[in-house]
């Protein structure tokens, strides 16, 4: 582009330069004197010339970036964005700020990078009180800063770093936050009794979630059950990570979601404090009880007094992790009665299985209603360390999962021993993984669990022996599963074709009166069959003759 005024203007720009460079160059008069030859005097004038052209340059550059950044902010405004008031701005940074984990924004939270976008979000950053409630373990200048800008905003105090002794940097963090407890709304800490005590003294009347774990590996216990001096009216998430806090504090009381973990009890009223606690905690969604130890044996519990039956109408998840005694896991169990939709997560301790955790069935007294509800069986065997398995239940609503359990291998046969004993389940789907072993006694087990569950319409096997797949032939001696109605076998190559074939046969051309006879709906023959990989063209085709064959390829 040819800009006839250019030259002129640029001409006037320079000359205007080159008048405020005599004068400074005037204020040394004998500079000149110093260049001893024309060429040197030359070669001076065209460096100051080139410099002179280059400030005039810079000068319109900076003059001209000055004006476009005017243009461009008054063209911001007129974003739809900009149009919205401060408090929508507002509201839209904090949920986006909500999303955020709190280990993840203290490196980089997340309105430090939303400030940088604009002058306008800057400043909506500064006014948002919320957006600064957070108080992230940063420098003490910015724990403070935070403080400040949070005003009189509800705050989310978290130190959660794995030392083995309390760092000085913990220490001066709650020197900080500590003052501010009556405006604590969360709170998660990492330290031992003597670092975090005496700052968890003075109340805490918005205290909404408290999270205490431990540092190292010592026993660790405080010393008085007055926590926060016994007021904390809106504590609702409460979690003890290997902090012991007498089970008698007034800290367990209201509590929706409760979690302790490697906490160890010694005391043989430990366990009725704990069932007396969730008496107080009518409105309890989740319970956790993770590595926690009673160091006193069963029969101490004969001289107390029985407690009655705690309804947890909201309980929805309930969840037992690695605890050596497998009695406080029954007795905490037949002291609850929960609702249907309750997910009932167990890892079993080594050596247990499931019938010494799990009370026996009682019609006068359902503990576990989730259990009758399950509609679909996984049973999943995997090596990892001990060999275990994995049960996984689920509901016919929505396949709600009801029921999540780990265990050793070795309890496996024991487990198709009591399965439907202890609890009667609704079976109408079942699915096996991983059972490649050669034991009569499992197989035996899981056929005797097959005949107590005639209602099953779907089996699934996977990477399983043919002694268990075996078990669904029908003989003059033995029918089991009379309303199979779908069989599905992948990786299951040590079945021959032929046992396979006799099998399906023998329940598409099965007798039906006998299912007549045991009061089951039906009667069904088997309709479909589902395989991957290892059958040929010409058993595909046999299958075909008598029910839908649906084969894919690995």
């Amino acid at each position: 582009m040819h800009l006839v005024m250019l030259p002129r203007l640029m001409q006037m720009l320079i000359d205007e330069i080159r008048g405020m460079h005599i004068s400074e160059q005037n204020t040394d008069a004998d500079s000149a004197l110093l260049y001893e030859n024309q060429m040197k005097q030359d070669r001076a004038t065209i460096d100051r010339e080139t410099k002179i052209i280059e400030l005039a340059v810079d000068a319109v550059q900076a003059y001209a970036s000055q004006l476009l950044l005017g243009l461009r902010q008054c063209r911001n405004r007129t974003a739809p964005i900009h149009r919205l008031p401060h408090e929508i701005l507002s509201e839209i940074f904090q949920l986006a700020d909500d999303r955020e984990s709190f280990t993840t924004m203290w490196r980089d939270p997340h309105f430090h990078r939303v400030a940088g976008v604009s002058r306008l979000w800057r400043q909506v950053v500064r006014e948002s009180p919320r957006l600064w409630k957070r108080i992230f373990p940063l420098s003490g200048a910015l724990v403070d800063r935070f403080i400040g800008q949070s005003r009189q905003v509800p705050l989310e105090i978290s130190f959660d770093h794995p030392t083995k002794e309390p760092s000085a940097g913990l220490l001066d963090y709650l020197l900080r936050v500590g003052p501010q407890s009556h405006r604590w709304r969360s709170c998660h800490l990492q330290g031992t009794p003597d670092a975090l005590e005496p700052f968890l003294r003075a109340p805490a009347p918005m205290l909404e979630i408290l999270d205490l774990g431990r540092s190292g590996s010592s026993a660790l216990s405080f010393s008085h059950p007055a926590l926060f001096a016994g007021h904390t009216p809106r504590l609702r998430e409460l979690s003890l990570r290997g902090i012991h806090v007498p089970l008698d504090s007034s800290i367990y009381a209201g509590l929706t979601s409760l979690r302790l973990f490697r906490i160890q009890y010694t005391q043989p009223n430990s366990i009725h404090q704990l069932i007396s606690i969730l008496h107080s905690c009518p409105l309890l969604r989740k319970l956790d009880l993770s590595h926690i130890k009673f160091s006193f044996p069963h029969d101490a519990l004969d001289g107390l007094p029985t407690q009655p039956v705690v309804e947890l109408r909201r309980l929805e998840k309930l969840k037992f992790s690695q605890i050596p005694m497998a009695w406080a896991v029954h007795h905490i169990l037949s002291r609850l009665s929960a609702p249907s939709a309750l997910e009932l997560d167990l890892e079993l301790d080594l050596g247990q299985s499931l019938d010494e955790v799990l009370p026996q069935y009682l019609e006068s007294q359902p503990y576990l209603q989730n259990l009758l509800a399950m509609h679909e069986l996984e049973i999943v065997c995997r090596p990892q360390g001990n060999y275990w398995c994995r049960l996984m239940g689920k509901s016919s609503e929505s396949e709600r999962r009801v029921l999540a359990a780990d265990m050793e291998v070795r309890g496996l046969q024991r487990m198709f021993s009591n399965l439907g004993n202890i609890f009667p389940l609704p079976l109408e789907k079942l699915f096996l993984s991983g059972f490649h072993f050669d034991n009569e006694g499992i197989t035996t087990a899981f056929a005797e669990f097959l005949a107590r569950h005639p209602r099953i319409k779907e089996i699934s096997f996977s990477n399983c022996s043919g002694e268990f797949i075996s078990t669904l032939k029908f003989t003059p001696t033995r029918k089991l599963c009379p309303l199979l109605q779908g069989l599905t076998i992948n990786g299951c190559d040590k079945l021959p074709e032929e046992t396979l074939l006799r099998l399906i046969e023998s329940r598409v051309e099965m007798d039906v009166t006998h299912i007549e006879a045991a009061h089951v709906e039906g009667p069904s023959r088997l309709q479909f069959f589902k395989t991957s990989g290892y059958l040929n063209l010409s058993a595909v085709s046999a299958l075909r003759k008598y029910l839908k064959v649906e084969c894919r390829s690995w």
